[in-house]
Order: C-alpha cells, then structure tokens, then sequence
C-alpha cells in the first residue's frame, strides 16, 4: 500500500504507518509547500495511493459518487483524520488492522476507492 501524507500531518503518522510495511511519501516529496488541493488530489489519484490528511475539502474535490460526470478522481482512496493532530500517529496504529480490512474488500469491487474517517473515538467507512 502506498499512503501520501498531505503537508498537514505529523512525520509520526509516516512513521507509524512505515513500521508495518506501507510505503509512505510526504506531500512535499512531489511538490512544494502549499500546493493547492486539486494538485494534491490529481497527483494522488494518479499514483494510485491513498491521501492522509485532516484536510475536508478533499470530500468536496473528490465525492463519493459512484457515476456519473462526478468521477474525476476514480483512484482517489483517503483517510481523513479528524482526531486531534498529536494522536494522529496513536489512532491510525489503534485501527490499522480495519484500515487495512477496508482497502482489500475495496480491492475486489469495482470502485477500488476507500474513504475512511478517523475521529477520537471513532472510525467510519464509505464504500
């Protein structure tokens, strides 16, 4: 599995998510700071990879609609972490095991995208 990590997330989150065998890329290893989130969104979708990042808008650029005009970003998998930054890293350990449950049910649909929330206590999955 390949995870980009948006600019807003803890090097500790690529830590974490590189101890259990991931490939991890910070946002910054393919552009600079502050590259606007369609870019983030197109060059995520384009390598297949799934986006990191406490950032919303991302539900905004990239929907879950499964037809239709809609479908720009088809590859576009992300997680959103909506737990408090300094637990970031903490949480996405606690519930690696569904993380990765989600992303291989998705692996034998036709719309191989996942959409995961991660919140202080809680997780949810759109597929």
């Amino acid at each position: 599995m390949d995870f980009i990590l948006d600019e807003n997330v803890a090097n500790a989150v690529i830590k974490t998510l590189e101890a259990i065998g991931c490939r991890c890329y910070s946002i910054r290893s393919f552009a600079g700071e502050g590259t606007p989130d369609m870019a983030v969104a197109a060059l995520v979708n384009q390598r297949a990879a799934i986006l990191v990042s406490h950032n919303k808008d991302f539900k905004k650029i990239a929907p879950r609609i499964s037809g239709g005009s809609r479908r720009r970003f088809r590859q576009l998998s992300r997680i959103l972490l909506k737990c408090k930054a300094s637990r970031a890293a903490e949480r996405l350990a606690q519930v690696m095991d569904f993380v990765q449950y989600e992303i291989q049910v998705a692996q034998s649909k036709d719309d191989k995208r996942v959409i995961l929330e991660i919140g202080d206590a809680y997780i949810r999955s759109d597929r």
